[in-house]
């Protein structure tokens, strides 16, 4: 009789088979238990990154503004703004009288009675403007300080088209001014190179600072917006 073939040796075989496969059920069975940990540490690694990102977006400064500071400011800008259009309104009353005055006695002569006619006219819509711009603006505004940020970002609008305005104006006042000091000085027989420097220099400072006024004014708008 064949040894391999016993019934001994059968069942040695069935019980060496079993073993295996109970070794391999239990290499199968411990592959998720290490995966599970392992997504539990990505877990943890991820919550980690998550709260380094929320502490680092909560220190991110925030724009905050002094409530009284920012009411004094706009208090003062609205006592100079009112100064300078009680200051337009008599020049150009001054303007309209002196030129009513060279229209009826006709002692100024035909180009300055035209010249003080333009400017009158001239810086009568000027005012008109600037009265609207700032009327509009101050009918809005309130001494109250929940209403603080919105007042200044008012009196900043205010003072942008006020600018633009300002900037507008030197392109006719340029051409009458000019052309006002051209004509005198051919009827005077001078030379009008000194007031043609003095005029236009004087314009282009006048256009200067209104410019840069404008810019600084558009940025304080926007910090302001920020604010809200």
């Amino acid at each position: 009789m064949n040894e391999e073939n016993t019934p001994f040796n059968e069942k040695s075989k069935t019980s060496m088979q079993s073993e295996q496969q109970k070794e391999a059920l239990l290499d199968v069975t411990t592959i998720p238990i290490v995966k599970n940990g392992g997504d539990e540490k990505e877990t943890s690694v991820l919550d980690e990154q998550w709260a380094a990102m929320r502490q680092d977006w909560q220190a991110q400064p925030v724009p905050k503004t002094d409530i009284n500071v920012l009411l004094k400011q706009t208090k003062r800008r609205t006592l100079w703004a009112k100064t300078f259009l009680g200051l337009n309104v008599l020049f150009t009353i001054a303007v309209f009288i002196a030129f009513l005055i060279g229209l009826y006695d006709g002692e100024y002569g035909t180009p300055m009675n035209t010249y003080l006619g333009i400017a009158s006219f001239g810086t009568a819509i000027f005012v008109y403007y600037e009265i609207k711009i700032r009327l509009q603006t101050w009918r809005q505004c309130c001494d109250s300080p929940d209403k603080a940020v919105d007042n200044a970002i008012l009196a900043c609008q205010s003072s942008i088209k006020y600018m633009i305005l300002n900037k507008l104006s030197c392109i006719p006042f340029a051409i009458t001014g000019n052309w006002f000091l051209v004509v005198m000085a051919e009827e005077n027989d001078k030379s009008p190179l000194k007031g043609l420097l003095f005029i236009n220099i004087l314009l282009i400072v006048v256009y200067v600072v209104a410019d840069k006024l404008h810019k600084k004014r558009k940025k304080e708008y926007q910090r302001l917006m920020s604010l809200k």
